[in-house]
């Protein structure tokens, strides 16, 4: 008897398994169910019960308890699972098909009781056993976690149990030894049929006798329909009938309203087929499989003539894994049918392209079985074309590539197919050779084929302007003269390809096997149409794992741009292609808030970096010597002009007219993005780089960089204190300072890299000058000689309040011959994921281009330590 039971929780325990057999239950009013319910008990005072959908054969079905005080006995669940489609003269009928038989036992109370436990917990251990019958034999269920699939014997069959673990219930998933697992993109339906009541279908008169073609067709069992990705077991009671069971399938629920036959295996390559014989569709014998692949088509019934029937083709992988021995020592196993497609083709390309495969039949005609656009990475399954017959392929990516050949032979039964088709660009008339890497074996000929195209180099330009390119042989040797190649007007220089911009496609273009030993390369900054190549530079360092060359390109106004060249491989797993990546040598990234303009050599125009750009490289004019920065804010005179050349963290000074300055924090970064480096605009900390204090009772001191003018002079009153940074980052590390009192004192040269107490050397100046650490800032004070004993108490109320003074002097004293040690830590995508104990996700935090650092020394833990992260 069956009742509706709303249930307060979910009981951690699931089980299912196959169907065997069993009939349609029904309601408490008599009508039929679209959900069976059944009660459950527990030994002890726990009931509840099992629901599960009608037409499912297998599947979770969740154990709801409701407390209840019951007698202590066994009790049985028994569900109906699925239902059987019978076509009777036209008319469709479903029967019932599986049953689920299940009981749990836990231990009597009473045991519970007498034991140790009942002071710590009231919980009572238990276990699952199965059984055909009530009278066994019984054999009990241990949750296996560790193993994919355990078997476990059902009376005299084997079935195998999997464990897993789902918003904290435990899911125990009895089922038979043999599942079907859907790998293609349709809905497809299985049934299980009879070889006995096909062969017996061709002596039944279905007019004369309906009753016994209903007798036999009770043997056939309607699995259901898998959608895409599912796994289905499939029905024991079939598996146990050896050779009388076999697997059928055909699609259903397609986009266009066409309907296909049941499938047939195909078990030869000069199978004939002649359409206006009856033939016995045939299936997998799902008793006695062994490892292999099935070719089966299923025939289209509606929608187009019998004459110029279309078919639809499927793949069966069929797979085995041990999971166990038997008694004999010989393998358990657990067998997996994957039904996919017979040809799959996927893009390897950065470029989207237009496909088609056609099929040659014996008349020698072709037939289109396939064409359509794919993406970058994309994977087309092909249904509709006989891999039995020869299968040719064409292909046309985008930005004007064309084959040279029109077609190339991609599958046959006796030969080999291409592996390479070769594309010209319609543009340079550049050739490019992509690869046609498939699975080809001789002796499985009807073995599911996979194509991956994908091409042995790639051009990736980024963040540049307009570039064409072009690859110079540079061996000095004379050419067989091929489909692009030809003399530049530069004498000995043979160029062997040209690339455009307009044959990028999202930064991207394809090139064919490229030798770097005898290759070079020239760039050219194209504009309006006139073209400056700059000088051949060898790319024989990129033949190295992590090599990178230098060039530069140039403009028709003699302009020029430093590029970076590298290598790398492409972002396709498992796909052997190299990408040559050209960025900019430089770029820059404005994080000030408001636009500035920069110089990249001293005789360049200014250009205008703005408050939102990021990544920006720029043309500029090139002088004799080094390039050098400079950079400058509305109201302010240009930088210091800086060399780039090493990853670091500087401050640039501005000078306002008034006098003030601002300081620039510049972080210089390395080998980002393909640009060796990238340069980022920061404003400065208001209390750093450096503060300088002036402590003196009543004289006015003035400090500049050495080696700047009088222009660069700073002048500090007494009882005053400013931020200082270096002019020249890059120059001496010394400060000169003198005393602004009418007399001529000279001028004392200081080092503020050399932490201590330094004293005067000219008596004259009676002045003593102090430098510590202090985290990221450094500080630096002039003081009376005569306040160096008993102003000590002065000096630390005139220190801030949170530093304290006497740590402060031990720590200079260890930091004069103990470095700091620092560790720095650049990822480019990290994710964190917060679970708890069930496990389930609580949150997840996503970032890219994330830089930690942490500094610490070797001064017995008192060097201050600081964990810093830059998004």
């Amino acid at each position: 008897m069956f009742f509706p039971l709303q249930p307060p929780k979910i009981l951690p325990l699931q089980f299912c398994t196959g169907a065997v057999h069993g009939g349609i239950s029904r309601d408490r009013h008599g009508e039929r169910s679209e959900v069976l319910r059944a009660y459950v008990s527990f030994i002890g005072s726990a009931v509840g019960y099992f629901s599960a959908p009608l037409n499912e054969i297998a599947g979770n079905f969740e154990v709801n308890p409701h407390t209840s005080d019951l007698a202590n006995k066994w009790t049985w669940i028994e569900l109906s699972l699925a239902e059987t489609t019978e076509t009777i003269q036209g008319n469709d009928s479903k029967k019932s098909s599986g049953r689920v038989r299940c009981c749990i036992l836990l231990s009597p109370r009473s045991e519970i009781e007498d034991s140790d436990q009942l002071s710590i917990s009231n919980r009572r251990s238990g276990f699952i056993q199965i059984s055909p019958s009530r009278e066994g034999p019984w054999t009990t269920v241990r949750l296996n976690y560790a193993a994919h699939a355990a078997c476990w014997r059902l009376g005299n069959y084997v079935v195998a149990s999997e464990v897993s673990v789902k918003d904290g219930n435990k899911n125990v998933n009895i089922r038979s030894l043999v599942s079907v697992h859907n790998a293609t993109e349709f809905i497809l339906e299985l049934c299980l049929v009879s070889r006995i009541s096909r062969e017996s279908m061709e002596s039944l008169d279905v007019a004369s006798d309906p009753e016994g073609l209903q007798i036999d067709q009770k043997k056939e069992i309607y699995v259901g329909t898998l959608r895409p990705g599912e796994t289905v077991p499939l029905p024991l009671f079939a598996l146990t009938q050896t050779g009388v069971f076999v697997l059928q399938l055909r699609p259903s629920n397609l986009s266009d309203p066409v309907q296909y036959s049941w499938s047939s295996v195909v078990d030869r390559l000069d199978q004939s087929e002649d359409s206006s014989k009856l033939s016995l569709p045939s299936g997998i014998s799902v008793s006695s499989l062994t490892e292999s692949e099935e070719l089966l088509s299923c025939t289209e019934i509606s929608g187009t003539s019998s004459s110029n029937c279309t078919k639809m083709w499927f793949s069966v992988s069929i797979q085995a894994t041990e999971i166990a021995k038997d008694i004999c020592s010989d393998p358990i196993q657990d067998w997996n049918l994957v039904v996919k497609s017979p040809l799959s083709i996927t893009n390897f390309l950065p470029l989207m392209a237009e496909y088609s495969v056609m099929e040659m039949h014996t008349s020698g005609n072709f037939v289109s079985c396939s064409r359509s656009v794919f993406y970058p990475g994309e994977t087309v399954n092909i249904h509709n074309a006989d891999i039995r017959n020869p299968l040719f392929f064409s292909l046309l990516p985008n930005r004007g590539w064309l084959p040279v050949n029109e077609v190339v032979l991609l599958s046959h039964p006796h030969e080999v197919p291409s592996s390479t088709i070769s594309l010209r660009s319609s543009i340079t008339g550049r050739i490019a050779q992509i690869i046609l890497e498939q699975t080809f074996d001789k002796e499985r000929p009807l073995q599911a084929k996979t194509v991956r195209v994908y091409a042995p180099y790639w051009f990736t330009i980024a963040r540049c302007p307009p570039l064409t390119c072009r690859l110079v042989d540079v061996t000095g040797k004379e050419q067989k003269r091929k489909f692009g190649v030809f003399r530049s007007k530069k004498d000995n220089e043979v160029v062997v390809g040209e690339i455009t911009e307009e044959e990028l496609y999202e930064g991207h273009t394809i090139a064919s096997a490229l030798n770097f030993k005898s290759l070079g390369l020239a760039v050219s900054i194209a504009q309006s149409g006139k073209e400056r190549f700059g000088p051949v530079k060898d790319l024989s360092p990129l033949g190295d794992m992590d090599g990178a060359v230098d060039l530069y390109a140039y403009d028709e106004g003699e302009n020029c741009m430093q590029l970076s060249v590298t290598t790398k491989s492409c972002s396709f797993p498992s796909v052997p292609t190299k990408v040559i990546s050209i960025r900019p040598y430089m770029t820059f990234t404005n994080r000030i808030g408001r636009d500035m303009l920069i110089k990249l050599s001293s005789e360049d125009e200014p250009k205008v970096l703005r408050a939102s750009d990021s990544r920006v490289s720029f043309v500029y004019r090139q002088v004799d010597g080094p390039d050098k920065l400079q950079v400058r804010l509305e109201g302010t005179s240009w930088s210091y002009p800086v060399q780039i050349v090493k990853q670091d963290t500087t401050f640039l000074v501005l000078r306002r007219h008034d006098g003030s300055r601002i300081f620039v924090r510049t972080e210089i970064r390395g080998y980002e993005e393909g640009s060796r480096f990238i340069v980022v605009f920061r404003l400065g900390s208001t209390t750093g780089p450096i503060r300088i204090e002036n402590r003196t009772a009543s004289r006015k001191i003035s400090f500049c960089q050495s080696g700047f003018g009088e222009d660069s002079w700073i002048h500090l009153e007494p009882h005053s204190t400013t931020n200082f940074a270096w002019e020249d980052p890059y120059g001496q590390k010394y400060i000169d300072a003198k005393v602004d009192d009418g007399s001529d004192t000279g001028v004392w040269k200081l080092d503020l890299e050399r932490a201590g107490f330094h004293a005067s050397k000219n008596a004259e100046l009676q002045l003593q000058f102090h430098v510590m650490e202090i985290g990221d800032t450094k500080v630096a004070w002039f003081t009376d000689e005569k306040t160096s004993a008993s102003n000590s108490a002065e000096e630390i109320r005139c220190f801030p309040l949170d530093i304290n003074w006497e740590h402060a002097f031990t720590q200079t004293k260890i930091q004069n011959d103990a470095l700091p040690f620092e560790v720095i830590v650049e990822l480019g995508v990290i994710g964190v994921s917060i679970i708890d104990h069930r496990p389930k996700e609580l949150s997840y935090f996503y970032l890219e281009r994330v830089s930690a650092s942490y500094s610490t020394g070797s001064d017995d833990g008192t060097t201050s330590r600081q964990g810093i992260i830059f998004l």
